[in-house]
C-alpha cells in the first residue's frame, strides 16, 4: 500500500513502445506533402522540477496536462526526407477535427505571422494612439473588416506589381498587392451596408439620410480647386469614418488606399516616379529611395527588397516624374582602369 503515484508511464518520444494507443488518429491528403498522418495522445503531462521558470516555485509542482500530437508526412516540396512533427496543446479532450485543425495551424504559422506585418506596415494597425480599450476594439475590426476587403477584392483587381516583383496569377493576388489597385475597385465602398455600418457605426438608412443632406446643402459642387476623384458617397464615408475614429486623413489613407494625387501645372506639389513607385514631393523638398525594407514617409521610400539590388561593378537608379520624363539618375561603382566614379 501507500501513497498512488503522481505520475503515470513514462512517455518518450524516441521509443514507439512508450507511446500505448492513440486516442484520435486522422489520415488527410495534402497537395503539398502527400498523406499526412496525425496521431493524438491525451492527457499527458511533462514532470516539472524545481528549475527555469519553477526555480522560486513553494511546495508541490502543479500537474499541467495537456495533448500531444505527432505528424508524419509522405515527403517534403523541396525533396529531403521528411522528420516526423511532434506538437504540444495545452487543451485535452482533442477531437479529430481539433488534432488536424492544430497541425494545420501549425503549418501555417508563417503565413499568420506575415498577416500581422500586413496589420501593423500597410494598413496601419499600430500606427493611431489610441486612447481607451474601446477604440482600440473598434479599430481592430476596422482593420480586420480592410483585410476581409482586399481579400473580396482579389477577382476585380489587376496586379499592378513592381517592377522586381514576379508576376503572379489573378487568383494569388496577396492582399497588398491587391491594394495597390484598390483606387479602381473602390466603387464598393458607395453605399455597401458592411462598409457604411462596420466604419461608420450607423445603419445603411441613417447613412443614406446623411449622403442625401450633404447632397442637398451642395456637398457635391467643385466650386474652387481641384476636382474631386471620389463619388460624394465615398467621400462622405471617408469624413464619417474621420469622425468617427478621430483619425487624421493621413491615418486613414493607408487603410482606405487613398492617396495624394498632383494637380497639372506650377502646383506645389509634383508627383514624381523612382523604380515604378509614386512619390509626391513638395518644391524645394527632397526625397530619398531605400531599396531594403522600413515604413514609408514624406522624406523616405522604402522598396521593401531582401535582396541586394546594386551590382559590385556598375548600376544605375533612374528618377522620372509622372509622365515619363528623365529627371536624374544615381551610378553606383568605380572603373577599374581609372579608378573614377560612372
Amino acid at each position: 500500500m501507500g501513497r498512488p503515484p503522481r505520475h503515470g508511464g513514462e512517455f518518450v518520444f524516441g521509443q514507439p513502445d512508450t507511446w500505448g494507443t492513440p486516442d484520435t488518429e486522422t489520415v488527410t491528403d495534402t497537395r503539398l506533402y502527400g498523406t499526412a498522418l496525425a496521431r493524438s495522445w491525451n492527457r499527458l503531462h511533462p514532470k516539472l522540477t524545481h528549475r527555469s521558470s519553477w526555480a522560486a516555485a513553494d511546495g508541490t509542482l502543479p500537474i499541467i496536462e495537456g495533448t500531444v500530437i505527432r505528424l508524419d508526412i509522405d515527403h517534403l516540396p523541396s525533396g529531403a526526407t521528411p522528420k516526423p512533427v511532434w506538437l504540444w496543446w495545452s487543451g485535452t479532450d482533442a477531437t479529430e477535427a481539433d488534432a488536424d485543425r492544430l497541425w494545420q495551424a501549425y503549418l501555417r504559422r508563417f503565413d499568420i505571422e506575415h498577416t500581422f506585418r500586413l496589420f501593423k506596415q500597410t494598413l496601419g494597425w499600430t500606427t493611431p494612439k489610441i486612447r481607451t480599450p474601446g477604440a482600440a476594439d473598434r479599430w481592430t475590426w476596422l482593420i480586420l473588416a480592410a483585410y476581409t476587403q482586399l481579400r473580396l477584392a482579389r477577382p476585380l483587381a489587376a496586379d499592378r506589381r513592381r517592377p522586381w516583383e514576379k508576376p503572379s496569377p489573378p487568383d494569388r493576388l496577396t492582399p497588398a498587392r491587391v491594394r495597390r489597385d484598390f483606387r479602381c475597385v473602390a466603387r464598393v465602398l458607395r453605399n455597401e451596408r458592411v462598409w457604411a455600418e462596420t466604419f461608420t457605426g450607423l445603419r445603411l438608412e441613417q447613412f443614406e439620410r446623411l449622403l442625401k443632406a450633404v447632397r442637398d446643402r451642395g456637398g457635391n459642387g467643385t466650386p474652387r480647386g481641384r476636382p474631386w476623384c471620389l463619388p460624394l458617397a465615398d467621400r462622405v464615408l471617408v469624413v464619417a469614418v474621420y469622425y468617427r475614429t478621430n483619425l487624421t486623413m493621413r491615418r486613414l489613407g493607408p487603410l482606405l488606399a487613398l492617396e495624394p494625387v498632383s494637380q497639372p501645372g506650377d502646383a506645389a506639389d509634383r508627383l514624381w516616379i523612382g523604380d515604378g513607385t509614386l512619390i509626391t514631393v513638395r518644391g524645394r523638398a527632397t526625397v530619398r529611395i531605400h531599396t531594403g525594407q522600413g515604413r514609408d514617409t514624406r522624406t523616405d521610400l522604402y522598396q521593401d527588397r531582401r535582396h541586394y539590388v546594386w551590382d559590385n561593378h556598375s548600376d544605375t537608379a533612374t528618377l522620372r516624374n509622372d509622365r515619363g520624363r528623365f529627371i536624374d539618375d544615381e551610378s553606383w561603382g568605380h572603373d577599374r582602369h581609372r579608378g573614377s566614379r560612372r
